[in-house]
C-alpha cells in the first residue's frame, strides 16, 4: 500500500509517461480506439505553436483528456498552458486534478514544461 507521497509520485510518473508517449493512430482508427490502450499517449502536436492561444488551448484540452483516460486515480483533470516567456518554442503549465486516496479525495497540482529538447517534464508541486 502506498502512502500519500508514494501515491503522488506514482501518479506523477504515470502522467509523465502518458505525456511523453506518442499515439500514432489517426482518423477513423483513432476514433475507434479512443479511450482504449491503443490510444494511449498524445497525438503528434509539433505543428502547434507556443505563441498561439488557440493551439495551447487545444493542446491543454487534449492533455487533460488523455490524462483522465490513462490515469484512473485522477479525476476532474484540468490543464492550463502558457508560452514560456524565456523560450519562444517552450510551454509552461500546470495540471490540476483530484486524487483518490482510498476513500479520501484531495487536490493535486503538477507543474509541467515542454520543450523540443526534453519533451514533457512533470514536477511534484511543493504544495502537494
Amino acid at each position: 500500500m502506498f502512502g500519500r507521497r508514494e501515491l503522488r509520485e506514482s501518479v506523477r510518473v504515470e502522467v509523465a509517461r502518458i505525456l511523453n508517449t506518442r499515439a500514432h493512430l489517426k482518423g477513423e482508427s483513432q476514433s475507434l480506439a479512443e479511450g482504449t490502450v491503443l490510444d494511449y499517449g498524445l497525438p503528434d502536436f509539433y505543428a502547434y505553436s507556443a505563441s498561439s492561444n488557440s493551439d495551447l488551448e487545444q493542446l491543454a484540452n487534449t492533455i487533460a483528456k488523455k490524462i483522465a483516460a490513462g490515469e484512473p486515480r485522477l479525476s476532474e483533470v484540468r490543464v492550463l498552458l502558457k508560452a514560456d516567456p524565456t523560450n519562444p518554442k517552450a510551454v509552461l503549465g500546470i495540471i490540476r486534478a483530484s486524487l483518490r486516496l482510498g476513500t479520501v479525495i484531495e487536490p493535486v497540482n503538477f507543474p509541467l514544461s515542454l520543450d523540443s529538447q526534453s519533451g514533457f517534464q512533470v514536477s511534484e508541486s511543493p504544495g502537494n
